[in-house]
């Protein structure tokens, strides 16, 4: 199963959006008044899902450039730390790749 997350999520959704735009396309020729109607409301639901995923992609840009600051601050304030906790996470990898190797 894939991981969800927002950019696999605001990819999949432009995936389904050109699907759609390309359906709506290939049936415009189509007569009929209910068809007519169906591809006039499906154009609008397009136009919509469009702005939705384009509002997300800029919530997501707006939250990693916050987390992006964030972060940065953080490790110039307290540099220290921020090696500590990286050499005990190399540390307890390394333990655990040593340990969970087969034949020991």
């Amino acid at each position: 199963m894939r991981d969800l997350n927002p950019e696999n999520l605001v990819r999949d959704l432009r995936i389904v959006i050109e699907d759609a735009d390309q359906l709506l396309r290939a049936t415009a020729d189509n007569a009929g008044d209910k068809v007519a109607r169906a591809h006039a409301r499906a154009e609008r639901s397009l136009q919509t899902m469009r702005k939705h995923v384009l509002d997300a992609e800029h919530d997501i840009a707006d939250r990693a450039r916050i987390v992006v600051r964030t972060t940065d601050r953080y490790v110039h304030r307290h540099p220290w730390n921020v090696i500590a906790a990286a050499a005990g996470v190399a540390f307890l990898l390394g333990y655990l790749t040593v340990r969970l190797e087969p034949g020991r």
